[in-house]
């Protein structure tokens, strides 16, 4: 909502004027980050202007049919008015009093304590994939290093790959990845994955001229439990919001028993 302005007009330096409203280039200012350039400035002063102007007719003539005075609207208007200073109050409580660090012992104890509430909607791996073209010289010696993966061979394999720019290699061990997504990457069919991962680790296809080497070192079939590397983010979620919602019941409480107190609650039966 735009809705900032004034109503007398004697001395004003207003830069647009609606019925008696008047938009001053004081207000416009307020609404121009200081870090805009000049033509940024100019173009976001047009658009809220123009907002500015559109939304004062719009309000003169709702003000016009409506009655300021008829209860129904009234009530709706102190009912949004309560809503945002309770809100804005919370919303600052929250920022300044609320302890946003949630150490790892927190963590991997929450996981702990809920560990059948974190079961997975898909199949996910631990994985590392390497494509190149089908004729790329050595593709074959680079394939078993790919397969056996020794340190020497780790590093053979790094070699190649920074030595050709049209490899693409991924290899992150402590990742857990959904298979649908790797499968996109990685042209295997996903039921011929899921069937053949529970017995072997290696897989070797060629698809319109490329070749892609996989590699699965770990993996978890679908409704099993999820593992606490994957919930990591959504469970500091879940203890941040906990956290928020019980300080505002105690503020809340807290209130409550003050105003008690003072004898300001009557409640008439």
């Amino acid at each position: 909502m735009v809705s900032s302005c004034v109503t007398e007009s004697e001395d004003l330096d207003y830069v647009a004027k609606v019925y008696d409203q008047y938009l001053t280039r004081e207000m416009l200012a307020e609404q121009i980050p200081a870090t805009a350039t000049p033509d940024d400035s100019i173009k976001r002063a047009k658009v809220f202007i123009n907002t500015w102007v559109k939304e004062q007719v719009v309000l003169e003539k709702a003000e016009f049919n409506l009655n300021r005075e008829d209860d129904r609207f009234k009530s709706k208007v102190d009912a949004y008015l309560n809503d945002l200073l309770i809100y804005e109050y919370e919303r600052q409580l929250v920022q300044q009093a609320m302890d946003t660090l949630v150490t790892q012992e927190e963590l991997l104890s929450f996981y702990e304590e809920n560990k059948s509430n974190f079961i997975l909607k898909d199949f996910i791996v631990k994985a590392r994939y390497l494509i190149a073209n089908e004729d790329q010289k050595d593709i074959e010696k680079i394939a078993r290093k790919f397969r056996n993966y020794s340190e020497k061979d780790s590093l053979d394999v790094l070699s190649f790959v920074e030595s050709n720019d049209d490899v693409y290699f991924s290899d992150n061990p402590d990742e857990w990845v959904f298979v649908p997504r790797l499968l996109e990457t990685v042209p295997i069919n996903f039921s011929y994955f899921e069937d053949k991962v529970k017995v072997k680790s290696y897989f070797d296809k060629q698809d319109n001229g490329r070749r892609y080497l996989l590699y699965v070192r770990d993996f978890k079939v679908r409704d099993s439990e999820s593992p606490f590397e994957l919930e990591r983010e959504r469970i500091k979620s879940i203890i941040l919001n906990t956290r928020k919602r019980n300080l505002l019941d105690d503020m809340r409480t807290g209130l409550f028993q003050e105003a008690l107190e003072a004898g300001q609650i009557e409640i008439v039966e």
